[in-house]
Order: structure tokens, then C-alpha cells, then sequence
């Protein structure tokens, strides 16, 4: 199936990008749960609810919170008005708002697995794993990996869409000089034909008359000199 999108990492490519981006976030948000049940800013309730939601869909045991993420951003999301949070969303709450949803989006959208993403959503997921892991509170060496993943991905997709613009460059290019090639075939189809037309023009000789021309008999042939000439008195 051919797509309107493109795709310049490879699966292989995306796989790795795709999986350390996810470690990243999932160890962040188990270390930031851990720091704020031990502050005392965790419901018990919330901690059951999760337990029992993630025992009721057959889902193997955890160690602490590590969760897939989507089950750990739930969490944060029950406990919202009690954590404390890094960065702008810590006395943003419009930021806040704003990561947590983007959070979700790219969670559910990195619980399938396909590797053949877009490049536009790839870029995005990296950016918005960036404001996750701030709210968070992400130590220096995380954002420094992240960034490593972004650069190489960046660069990539680049390189890839300079490539896709030559080919598109040299495409036109080629249609454009097949356009003038069949332009001037034609041409040349009008002008022999305009040339063959001047000569048969200039080779055409009209008829000659016939040989046979009409005699036309002399006046005295139907004019009798002596009626022509007759006194009408003598009558």
C-alpha cells in the first residue's frame, strides 16, 4: 500500500529510536512515583485502583511502578492536584493540561508497534517525550540521550527529504525535456507538411484550354447586304 507520507527511518531505525524513547519515559515516571509516594503525596486508592486494573486485564507483576507508560501516566492523573512536578508545570497548570494529554496521544500511538511511522510523527513524539520527561524531572543524562536520539533522527529525515526533492528535481526535469522533445517533433511534422504543401503549389499548372475553339461566323453570314441596305420607300 503506497502512502502520502514519508518515511525515511527504517524499521530497524525506528525500533531502536522508538524503544529507548519509551525506557526513557517509563523509568523517569517510575523514579517520580516512587518520590511522591515516599512524600506522602500518593492515594492508597489510586495505587489499588491501578493494581486492580492492571491484575483484572492478565498483565504480568511489576516491580515498584514500572507500568507501561500509559498506566503510569494514569496514575500521575489520579493524583494531579497533590504531585509536585518539574519545569513549566509546575506553576503552569495550562502546561500541565497540555503535556499530560500530549502524553496520552503518544502513548497510545507507541503501543502500536508497526515501525513504519512518519516522519512528522516521529518528530513529534520526540518532542513531546522532551516536556514529559521536564514534568517529570528528568536527570541531565536522560535529556542528553534524548537529545542524541533527536539529532540522529533529525539528521536522517533531512538527508532522506533532500533526496526525495532531488529525484522530484530530476523527474521534472526529464518530463520537461520530454515535452520539448515531442514539441519539436511536431514542429517538424508541421513544417514538412507545410513544405510538401509549396511545392505541389508551386508545381501546379493550371489546364490548358482546349484546342478546340469555337468559329464564330461572320455578320454578312446572317445580314443580307441587300435587306440591310433596302430603302423602305421602294416598298
Amino acid at each position: 500500500m503506497n502512502t502520502s507520507f514519508p518515511i525515511s527511518i527504517v524499521a530497524n531505525r525506528q525500533a531502536r529510536i522508538q524503544t529507548e524513547m519509551e525506557l526513557m519515559i517509563c523509568i523517569t515516571a517510575n523514579k517520580f512515583l516512587k518520590a511522591q509516594q515516599i512524600a506522602g503525596r500518593m492515594s492508597a486508592e489510586s495505587v489499588s485502583k491501578i493494581v486492580a486494573q492492571w491484575s483484572h486485564k492478565n498483565r504480568p507483576q511489576v516491580l515498584e511502578f514500572q507500568f507501561d507508560q500509559a498506566t503510569q501516566r494514569d496514575l500521575i492523573l489520579y493524583n494531579i492536584d497533590t504531585f509536585n512536578f518539574h519545569g513549566d508545570a509546575q506553576t503552569n497548570r495550562m502546561v500541565l493540561n497540555a503535556t499530560m494529554y500530549s502524553w496520552k496521544v503518544m502513548a497510545k500511538e507507541m503501543s502500536v508497534r508497526t515501525f513504519c511511522t512518519p516522519d512528522s510523527v516521529l518528530r513529534k513524539h520526540l518532542h513531546d517525550a522532551h516536556k514529559v520527561l521536564e514534568m517529570l524531572g528528568a536527570g541531565l543524562h536522560v535529556f542528553l540521550s534524548l537529545q542524541e536520539l533527536q539529532v540522529e533522527a533529525l539528521k536522517e529525515i533531512t538527508n532522506k527529504g533532500k533526496e526525495r526533492l532531488a529525484r522530484q528535481h530530476k523527474r521534472k526535469e526529464e518530463e520537461r525535456a520530454e515535452k520539448v522533445e515531442k514539441g519539436e517533433k511536431a514542429g517538424e511534422g508541421m513544417g514538412n507538411a507545410s513544405a510538401t504543401g509549396s511545392t505541389k503549389t508551386r508545381n501546379f499548372t493550371p489546364p490548358t484550354p482546349s484546342t478546340f475553339s469555337m468559329a464564330w461566323p461572320p455578320m454578312s453570314g446572317f445580314l443580307n447586304d441587300n435587306i440591310l441596305f433596302e430603302d423602305p420607300s421602294e416598298g
